[in-house]
């Protein structure tokens, strides 16, 4: 029983979650990471397979289509993890498994997660930005 209700969550997850975000915002914004490649770390497979995200992405492009909104993929490899939000300094190296990490720079202490999101939305915001000077 558990398995079935496991079963029908992963299958109905990415349709509940891109299904509100499609008709009220007008741009989204993903990473456009390399899930195939990722799925080939052994230690990883399990919980990114079972995370959807190339299943969440797809319903994105389908449903933003239909409404006519705007995904954004940010590139792979930009260093959203990696990149300081507070002075814009990028390491070198940032292991998958590290989850908070200290600017060097300017000693700024990061959530991997919380610092990609904002690196993400920064990106978004000059991207707006600049699409805006350019229309007028």
């Amino acid at each position: 029983m558990k398995t079935k209700i496991l079963l029908t969550f992963r299958a109905c997850a990415p349709e509940r979650l891109s299904g509100p975000s499609g008709q009220k915002v007008k741009s989204l914004v993903v990473e456009d990471l390399a899930v195939q490649n990722m799925v080939k770390n052994r230690s990883l497979a399990r919980s990114i397979s079972d995370a959807g995200w190339g299943e969440l992405v797809r319903q994105l492009e389908y449903k933003s289509d239909w409404y006519g909104r705007e995904l954004i993929k940010i590139d792979r490899f930009y260093p959203s993890s990696k990149r300081c939000r507070n002075c814009g300094f990028v390491i070198d190296k940032l292991l998958l498994n590290v989850r908070e990490w200290e600017c060097p720079q300017c000693k700024t202490t990061h959530d991997r997660d919380i610092n990609a999101a904002q690196n993400i939305l920064a990106a978004l915001l000059i991207r707006v930005s600049l699409w805006s000077e350019h229309k007028t």
